[in-house]
């Protein structure tokens, strides 16, 4: 399909049955890839999977009304994660709008701010066409950003002798790229004696670069797991302030969202200079409130630029003696058995993809020191939960490699609609940690001491069992200090993707 489109999710309706009609048969011709799903809030989390594992824009194809406005939750991660988002509405024609007819209400802007809406004209094939093509162009703006098509339908609607709608010719476009960091600022950075390269979320790290300019002793890198999967870096940024020379005297900002809040000591006093990268020119984010510089260029010409940088005494103190004293102390943490037969499984599944659910499951690969850990998606779900296995299960319909989704409970009862789909296959594996409820309320000060703890921790005796027999993915629940089950479950989790003609479930109990 135009814009490399190739991969849909549709869900049900009859005022989108015309597209879904279309979409169908382009599938038949083999050019297109079509998912059907029935929960529009999942759909649209698939659709950002499918993102991720194709590198292509995924687009999600809804009915009129409140379906659309159910996208909403993934419209607001893809932005924040740019990633490139199609969602496809049909709607009733302009004269029924506000006439109190069923499944109607106004379409156009509904995503905002997060996406900006195209609407095509019916009447119009040329102009819808024209139209089409700048919605379609713009997904990649910025690096990657919703968009929404919003399609008004007439009756009659179900007249299927042929396709009813054309593809639009795509339209070349040249983008001009930013100019890179600029001669003074790289100064700045090049003169300073311990440069810093703070990383936020990233799906597609430039992990290479990263690893050379930390390797060659260019800038001390920072970064958590949902930043870049490089041991040596993650290690790093669990060292405490006081177990540093001194802190980053300028800090080089790229990439999104972050979740750890230990790196707060680096801008605490306001002294540190942050240079952000920022690929959107409208945008000026200022994450830790001390900005001085924000260059408007992708993170891939910043750390080529970055990697020219002489190496720096201080740097090399860390990475060669600081380091390796940090881990000699703080190994043993991690040896629990749970962690060690985690840490066996990403070391066997080399070239699997991996997902985490929201806090807990970050948190958990954020305190580990295992050697050679993969790179992690995360849904941030802007700091919710939504979507996690959703993103999960949408990459895992995308690629013939495992998939691993390691979650809480909260995270996976509220995204369990994911597993109401016939196309997930064996390749999806999913680890349950079963704490009976938020475990990161536990880690907040003072919420504990409220009387209705209870409730804002969402404390529950549910188990997966039923949800994965009602959706028929294989499930296996394993005890708290259950050691034999704990490597019965491990090597199950970690069997060939053929192995298994559904998804498989592990419920652990902690």
């Amino acid at each position: 399909m135009a814009y490399g489109v190739t991969n849909v999710v549709v869900c049900p309706g009859s005022r989108n049955a015309p597209l879904v009609n279309d979409f169908y048969e382009l599938s038949l011709a083999h050019r297109m890839r079509v998912f059907p799903l029935t929960d529009e809030r999942s759909a649209a989390f698939m659709a950002i999977g499918l993102y991720l594992a194709t590198g292509q824009p995924a687009a999600v194809c809804v009915t009129s009304g409140s379906a659309l406005l159910n996208t909403l939750p993934a419209v607001a991660e893809a932005y924040y994660r740019h990633a490139p988002l199609l969602i496809i509405s049909a709607d009733r024609p302009p004269e029924d709008i506000g006439q109190l007819r069923g499944q109607t209400l106004p379409q156009p802007g509904a995503l905002q701010p997060y996406a900006r809406t195209w609407t095509l004209a019916e009447q119009d094939a040329a102009n819808a066409a024209k139209t089409c093509n700048e919605a379609l162009a713009s997904l990649w703006h910025c690096g990657g950003t919703p968009v929404h098509i919003n399609v008004p339908l007439s009756e009659p609607l179900h007249v299927y002798a042929s396709p009813q709608f054309d593809l639009p010719q795509p339209v070349e476009t040249l983008l001009q790229c930013a100019p890179p960091i600029p001669e003074t600022v790289m100064k700045r950075i090049a003169e300073a004696e311990l440069p810093a390269v703070f990383v936020g979320q990233m799906d597609f790290p430039h992990a290479e670069l990263l690893a050379r300019i930390a390797r060659e002793h260019k800038a001390a890198i920072l970064s958590e797991i949902i930043g870049c999967g490089h041991t040596a870096i993650l290690n790093l940024f669990r060292c405490a302030a006081s177990e540093l020379p001194h802190k980053p005297d300028i800090v080089v900002h790229l990439g999104g969202t972050a979740v750890d809040k230990r790196y707060d000591w680096i801008f605490s006093d306001g002294s540190t200079p942050v240079v952000r990268i920022e690929p959107d020119a409208a945008a000026s984010p200022d994450t830790f409130g001390h900005h001085a510089t924000i260059v408007h260029t992708t993170p891939e010409q910043a750390l080529h630029q970055l990697a020219t940088l002489p190496p720096k005494p201080l740097v090399r103190h860390l990475y060669t003696e600081i380091l390796p004293a940090f881990r000699a102390k703080r190994v043993e943490a991690s040896r629990t058995p749970f962690m060690q037969k985690l840490h066996a499984l990403t070391a066997r599944c080399k070239g699997s993809v991996w997902h985490l659910g929201n806090s807990s499951a970050v948190r958990l690969f954020q305190d580990t020191l295992a050697d050679n850990l993969p790179h992690m998606h995360c849904n941030r779900g802007v700091n919710g939960i939504e979507g996690s296995l959703s993103v999960a299960a949408g990459h895992s319909m995308g690629t013939d490699r495992l998939v691993f989704c390691i979650l809480g409970d909260l995270s996976f009862f509220y995204d369990s609609n994911a597993l109401w789909n016939s196309n997930l296959r064996g390749n999806l594996r999913v680890l349950l940690l079963q704490n009976s409820g938020g475990g990161i309320f536990e880690r907040v000060r003072g919420i504990s001491e409220s009387r209705a703890f209870h409730l804002i921790a969402a404390r529950h005796d549910a188990s997966a069992k039923g949800i994965c027999e009602s959706f028929g993915a294989d499930y296996l629940h394993v005890a708290a200090g259950d050691k034999n089950g704990l490597t019965t479950a491990f090597a199950l989790l970690a069997s060939p993707p053929d192995a298994r003609v559904r998804p498989f479930v592990v419920e652990c109990s902690l």
